[in-house]
């Protein structure tokens, strides 16, 4: 692990393993499953998330969440969505 990456992981542990674990999987997992990625590098991670128990021996990791294009986003129900909860995303909001 390079410097840079241990004051990283070392600033994350201060905040609690669970934080790290919530920022470390998703990253690396795009990283396992990108098809750029080496078998050795696929085994690295692996060995890092089963030492950090983050994964059990045999698990596989998930590959990450790929969202929709924007072109292809039914907008009246994201507007309809939106609209119901709106109130609530409101940084101005009164409250007196």
């Amino acid at each position: 692990m390079l410097k840079f990456e241990e004051d990283v992981v070392k600033e994350y542990e201060e905040k609690g393993g669970e934080h790290l674990e919530e920022m470390l999987l998703p990253g690396l997992g795009a990283i396992y499953h990108s098809p750029l990625c080496e078998e050795e590098t696929r085994q690295m991670i692996r060995e890092e998330l089963l030492q950090r128990n983050i994964i059990k021996a045999g698990e596989e990791l998930l590959p990450p969440h790929i969202s929709a294009p924007p072109k292809k986003i039914d907008i009246q129900k994201f507007a309809k969505i939106m609209k119901e909860h709106l109130p609530s995303y409101s940084a101005l909001e009164d409250k007196l």
